[in-house]
């Protein structure tokens, strides 16, 4: 009996400093792990979202940029970090959906060592060609590739990322036979498209936005969920291959651990940086699209979003290296 009693004691004082913990955070700057080069488009949405929580309850942020492939590293210094709320990390959906499948002997493990805090936002991946190409739709393109024998060349970002292996499928799922050519850089790519080398590429959004605005190229489809909300007109994959969706994503991330209440805190505070005008505003020209959810809409994501991307890797055959 005085076993069980101590034993609820020591309990209920280890509880007790947990909410003191909480009730006292921050007292001092919260790291936040980028896991990109200072000045790409995470690291400025990181900083933008940072500037505004230092208005926010007194919440200061800090970026470190870590660099490193599959965000490898940045993964690694999240784990090692004390679950002490004051280290998050701002992590892309390729670090989260793929890295675990391209990797063996990974040190970490995405959803054992990991709590997902707050989503910031969406890049959506389109398929682009050239303004004066004769594709007038997504079905267009694939109907010539199946035509051509796999002689319709179509330019992708290198092996194995989001938007080469949403490629991928999308020849699987439709018995077409584009010929999918990586390219190390989306400039490289939009230069085979203008020099006539492809028809067309599939990429980020943001690859595309300079060529949008001169006119030089032009979009038929989105892999998006719904349709762009800046491009009502433009149709998504979906539309045409039945059940193919996907985006590139960002979300915070802390070390397992962290307590609930500072979680807690961190997600309404991200929700309500998203709220502000000057934030969506920054992250649009970025071509993040804002967007909040509940912290049980975000597992509720992640879950799918593991299962979408497990699948498409395992499609492709990739083997981890």
């Amino acid at each position: 009996m005085f076993k069980v009693g101590a034993a609820i004691g020591l309990l209920a004082i280890a509880l007790s400093g947990a909410a003191a913990e909480a009730q006292n955070w921050p007292d001092k700057p919260v790291k936040l792990i980028v896991m990109g080069a200072a000045g790409g488009s995470p690291d400025v949405a990181a900083r933008v979202i940072s500037d505004r929580l230092g208005k926010i309850g007194n919440l200061r942020f800090v970026v470190e940029n870590k660099v490193g492939a599959g965000g490898i590293t940045g993964w690694t210094d999240l784990k090692r970090s004390a679950p002490d709320g004051y280290t998050f990390g701002l992590i892309a959906a390729s670090a989260y959906s793929l890295t675990p499948h391209l990797f063996k002997d990974l040190s970490f493990d995405v959803d054992r060592d990991f709590v997902p805090t707050a989503f910031v936002g969406t890049t959506p991946i389109v398929v682009a060609v050239k303004k004066e190409s004769a594709f007038r739709s997504l079905e267009d393109l694939l109907s010539l590739s199946r035509q051509s024998g796999g002689k319709t060349a179509v330019a992708t970002p290198p092996v194995n990322s989001l938007a080469h292996l949403l490629a991928e499928l999308a020849n699987a799922r439709t018995e077409a036979k584009l010929n999918l050519v990586p390219f190390s850089t989306a400039p490289a790519g939009i230069a085979a498209i203008l020099g006539g080398d492809v028809v067309g590429m599939v990429d980020g959004y943001p690859s595309f936005e300079g060529m949008l605005r001169s006119g030089d190229v032009r979009l038929l489809a989105s892999f998006s969920t719904e349709r762009m909300a800046n491009n009502k007109t433009l149709p998504t994959v979906n539309e045409t291959i039945k059940g193919l969706e996907a985006t590139g994503w960002f979300a915070i991330f802390a070390p397992k651990g962290t307590s609930p209440e500072i979680l807690e805190k961190v997600r309404a505070a991200v929700n309500e940086a998203l709220d502000a005008p000057e934030v969506s505003s920054r992250m649009l020209g970025l071509s993040i699209f804002p967007e909040k959810m509940t912290g049980e809409e975000l597992t509720a994501f992640l879950k799918k979003e593991q299962a979408f991307w497990s699948n498409a890797v395992k499609a492709a055959g990739v083997v981890p290296q």
